[in-house]
């Protein structure tokens, strides 16, 4: 985890508005793209989930926020940082695509930048993760705060950014399951007014997502007896079996698309959209 750290590179962004104060989380935008995998007792199932959190301004409960979206571009939620904490209200379930989801209808503590080494910062699968130690990583020229965990399942944390396995990694629970960040880009405003970028990027571990494609959009559903997708590009849809052959390869047009599966036998599929997400498909 700690060699994904150097993949950081930085690049200056202009043009940015409603910025919050405090630059120890992104205060114009965001965007976190985490695989995820779940053990359903038949194998690892892949998916993933992207959150991303927008450039505008919600007054609510006396506070400023930004607005978080899930990867279908609906509005789940909104994020605010102050004084080195970061919190996150669920209007609706926010689904880690393994089964798994958060919300909460109370502004919930995501991160706590002001913790030290030796405290407990959250808990997985009952399990405290406790801050093992405390370094630096070097942002713009400017040291941040880098805390490593020990626990049930390693994280890292870093002033900036959260967590390197994703936004949801403080109430992601384990158990059968797992994340890990494929992508992070944050635009950030600094107290003298200069704006930039940083941005991660892992994609050997998650090789099913391009972040080249990210500007492209699908609106997901499916049935027992057919899957829609909407989509704004012409593009492909594959079908595979759990063992990795694949079934069918449809072209999809700009708009809707409708696939019948009636020749689908009742099991579990993958269904690769481009090279942009992999989503599980179940019939029964």
């Amino acid at each position: 985890m700690k060699n994904l750290l150097t993949a950081i590179t930085l690049w200056s962004f202009c043009h940015l508005s409603n910025a919050q104060s405090d630059t120890l989380f992104p205060n114009i935008s965001a965007k976190w793209i985490v695989g995820a995998s779940s053990w359903d007792g038949s194998g690892s199932i892949s998916s993933f989930y992207k959150c991303t959190m927008l450039n505008d301004t919600i007054d609510t409960l006396g506070f400023f926020w930004h607005s978080m979206t899930d990867q279908f571009g609906i509005d789940r939620g909104c994020v605010r940082a102050d004084s080195g904490k970061v919190y996150y209200l669920g209007y609706s379930n926010f689904s880690f695509g393994t089964g798994g989801g958060f919300m909460s209808s109370i502004p919930y503590l995501m991160y706590d930048f002001t913790l030290n080494a030796g405290d407990t910062a959250y808990f997985d699968s009952s399990i405290p993760q406790i801050i093992d130690s405390i370094g630096y990583s070097n942002i713009l020229g400017v040291n941040r705060r880098t805390f490593y965990f020990s626990g049930f399942v390693p994280d890292i944390w870093v002033e900036g950014l959260g967590s390197t396995n994703g936004f949801f990694r403080p109430v992601f629970q384990h158990f059968e399951s797992s994340c890990n960040l494929c992508s992070f880009s944050g635009t950030y405003l600094d107290s003298l007014g200069t704006a930039y970028n940083l941005s991660i990027g892992n994609p050997i571990s998650c090789e099913y997502i391009s972040t080249q494609e990210e500007s492209n959009s699908y609106e997901y559903s499916a049935t027992q007896f057919n899957i829609t997708i909407k989509t704004n590009i012409e593009s492909a849809l594959s079908i595979f079996e759990v063992q990795g052959r694949m079934l069918n390869q449809f072209q999809l047009v700009q708009g809707e698309n409708v696939i019948v599966t009636d020749d689908l036998q009742p099991g579990i599929y993958f269904l690769n959209l481009g090279e942009m997400q992999t989503i599980t498909y179940i019939k029964y």
